[in-house]
């Protein structure tokens, strides 16, 4: 202060001993470079002890300094806390980032050879720094380049961390979805195998109305269709059975292979794997889940289920020579005669025959008639034809079976 007469250390000194003189636990004090302005040694001594004199008042403080003392003290002294500015370790560039609980290292000859002073001059106040006071700022900013080095690699763990968050919640939905797809295709199907059940329900109580009435009629006409309608109940049997499988349990340990159900997503699958942990992989279509063993129910192997590849046995045909490839139904009525051509036929298809020969006889013509509309209708006649010369000519059938 010119008005005053005083120099820098002495202004700044006369500020400080306002300060302390009305110091209590509601102030605030702000100071910047506590104790400069003299001799450093003197300087950091007064910084420290107006600094103890503040904290003993019960005051608020922000005091910076680049006194190694201040660094220690607060180190050392419950209710003060270490702050510092944040410099790049390699450029020694400001970052404007204040760290809490850290000291920083004053880097003013680093600072200064960035900022141009001759290399000589740096070198020589090198050595005229004590080996501890070099120590001393060596060990703040290898712990400054170790705490970045440890930020960088936690943001990096966070990273990875949300990325793997979004993966899991993104497997979560697709499984999710997944299984709500499951349950509407069993929903789905459940309703179209009842309906398509329904229709058969429907066209076998006309059959068997229809056989009521075939029955009422009596005679050749009567008898012929209700084979064509017992044929045809037949058939719908088979269809039915194609749409309705029992679905019944076994209580016996599952095994990779196995049909499952699970009851919660009410649909079946194949079991691909199991884990001694009893977790498992099924096989739903053409894709694939995990579940666990507590989930699944076994189902038992049904007979019309197909069985393995490896244990498939190969269908042999009846020795054929014991059985005889045609049949003569002459004299007999029609009822008879028919009768005995689905019996005839049948066998031939067990034993593995191909052709087979009827014997009706010329007559009338009504067995041949008979036959012939009876052949039409019957599920395992590839084709027939009248005899030609030599095989009974009119008088026999030859019929070539599926």
């Amino acid at each position: 202060s010119i008005q005053q007469s005083l120099s820098t250390f002495s202004a700044h000194i006369k500020n400080i001993a306002d300060i302390v003189d009305n110091l209590g636990k509601d102030c605030l004090v702000l100071l910047d470079e506590l104790g400069a302005g003299t001799d450093p040694a003197e300087g950091a001594a007064i910084a420290v002890s107006v600094t103890e004199e503040i904290l003993n008042s019960g005051a608020k403080a922000v005091i910076t300094s680049h006194f190694s003392e201040m660094k220690a003290f607060s180190f050392s002294t419950n209710g003060i806390e270490n702050a510092s500015m944040e410099f790049n370790p390699s450029t020694y560039a400001p970052t404007y980032k204040l760290n809490i609980g850290i000291p920083g290292a004053s880097n003013a000859l680093k600072i200064s050879q960035r900022l141009g002073l001759n290399q000589k001059i740096i070198d020589r106040a090198l050595n005229y720094l004590s080996e501890d006071r070099i120590s001393f700022e060596n060990v703040l900013l290898d712990a400054e380049s170790v705490r970045i080095q440890a930020e960088q690699s936690l943001s990096e763990i966070d990273q990875i961390k949300d990325e793997v968050l979004k993966e899991r919640n993104e497997v979560k939905r697709l499984k999710n979805d997944l299984e709500e797809k499951m349950r509407k295709l069993s929903e789905n199907a459940e309703k179209k195998a009842k309906k398509i059940i329904d229709s058969y329900v429907e066209e076998a109580e006309e059959i068997i109305e229809k056989l009521k009435q075939a029955k009422n009629l009596g005679g050749d006409k009567g008898f012929f269709e209700a084979t064509k309608l017992n044929k045809a109940l037949h058939d719908l049997e088979y269809k039915t059975n194609d749409v309705i499988k029992e679905r019944e349990f076994d209580d016996g340990e599952i095994s990779v292979g196995d049909k499952v159900f699970l009851e919660k997503q009410n649909f079946e699958a194949e079991v691909l794997s199991i884990k001694p942990n009893g977790k498992c992989v099924l096989k739903v279509g053409g894709m694939e889940i995990n579940s666990i063993l507590s989930d699944l129910k076994k189902i038992k192997k049904r007979k019309c289920d197909k069985v393995d590849s490896q244990k498939v046995s190969v269908y042999k045909p009846l020795n054929t020579e014991a059985v005889k490839t045609e049949i003569n139904v002459i004299g007999q009525n029609r009822e008879e005669c028919l009768y005995n051509v689905s019996y005839f036929i049948d066998k031939c298809v067990v034993s593995g025959v191909e052709i087979a020969k009827i014997i009706h006889g010329t007559g009338s013509g009504i067995l041949k008639k008979a036959v012939a509309e009876f052949l039409k209708s019957h599920k395992n006649v590839k084709s027939f034809r009248a005899g030609r010369f030599g095989e009974g000519d009119s008088g026999v059938t030859i019929v070539e079976l599926k």
